[in-house]
């Protein structure tokens, strides 16, 4: 997967498991779980990030599975969304408004990982200085 994709979880849809990948330090690879949508410009990422995981297009998604234990969609009913496709010039625009949230939202996620594993470090150290006082 590369910075600029979005994924889509294709095994019960319904549970919303998306997200829109930012820049990595390494390169990822997905689960044979996702649909893996990879625009053909930049400019066109926050378009089919915005257009697939929207509340209609996962609950559509969640009513198109198929399956008992497990329902799910093929990758070919995300790739089939339909939503109105903007000229190239209007999407570029919407890119400068949307594109610096999405890298945002994507920063914050990584800063959030940081901190959280951080915070359980030094809990785990204050533990175990506590428990060597005893």
């Amino acid at each position: 997967m590369n910075p600029g994709d979005t994924i889509v979880g294709t095994v019960r849809p319904g549970n919303r498991s998306f997200a829109y990948i930012g820049q990595t330090e390494q390169p990822l690879t997905g689960s044979t779980g996702f649909a893996v949508l990879t625009p053909k410009e930049e400019f066109w990422s926050s378009l089919v990030y915005l257009a697939t995981t929207n509340d209609d297009s996962i609950d559509e998604y969640a009513r198109l599975a198929d399956g008992g234990a497990y329902p799910a969609i093929k990758p070919a009913v995300v790739a089939e969304t339909e939503c109105a496709i903007p000229t190239g010039d209007i999407a570029k625009k919407f890119w400068e408004i949307t594109g610096p949230m999405l890298k945002k939202a994507n920063q914050n996620r990584l800063e959030n990982e940081e901190l959280a594993a951080l915070r359980d470090t030094l809990l785990l150290n204050c533990y175990q200085a506590t428990l060597s006082f005893c």
